[in-house]
C-alpha cells in the first residue's frame, strides 16, 4: 500500500464529503429539516454539536478509502464506483430504512437520503480511483 497516496486520497475524499453533505443537507434538505424540528435538533443547537459531522465525514473517508485500496484498487474506477455503490447500499440505505422504522422521518426523505449517499459515495469512489493507482508490485 502506499501510503502517501492513500493519505491524500482520503483527505481528498474527506474534503469532498464535506463539501457534498453542506449542499445536500444544508442547502437541499435544509427545508425539509426545518419543517421536521420536533424529530431533529433544532437549528440552533446544531453549531455545538457540527464538530461530529466533520468526525463522522473523516471516519468514513478514511475507513472507505482503505477499503478501496485493500480490495478494489485493482479494478480502477469501476472498482471505486461499485465500492461506492456497495457501501451507500450497505451501510448507508440500510440504516437509514431501520431509522425509518423507529423514527417518524417522511418517506420522501429517506428516498432522498439514498440517493444521497448512492450519488456520493459513488463519486468518493471515483475519487479514490483517480489518486490511488496500484503498483504493479501491489
Amino acid at each position: 500500500m502506499n501510503k502517501k497516496r492513500y493519505f491524500i486520497g482520503s483527505l481528498l475524499v474527506w474534503f469532498y464529503i464535506i463539501d457534498f453533505d453542506f449542499v445536500f443537507h444544508g442547502i437541499i434538505l435544509k427545508n425539509t429539516y426545518l419543517q421536521l424540528t420536533p424529530i431533529v435538533r433544532p437549528l440552533h443547537q446544531f453549531p455545538s454539536y457540527f464538530y461530529w459531522t466533520f468526525v463522522g465525514q473523516f471516519l468514513l473517508s478514511f475507513v472507505f478509502c482503505y477499503i478501496y485500496v485493500k480490495g478494489f484498487a485493482q479494478k480502477g474506477l469501476w472498482g471505486g464506483i461499485w465500492l461506492g455503490l456497495l457501501v451507500g447500499a450497505g451501510f448507508g440505505i440500510s440504516s437509514d430504512l431501520i431509522r425509518f422504522a423507529i423514527h417518524p422521518f417522511p418517506s420522501s426523505l429517506i428516498i432522498a437520503w439514498a440517493a444521497g449517499y448512492l450519488v456520493e459515495l459513488m463519486i468518493a469512489g471515483m475519487i479514490i480511483s483517480f489518486v490511488y493507482k496500484p503498483l504493479a508490485a501491489e
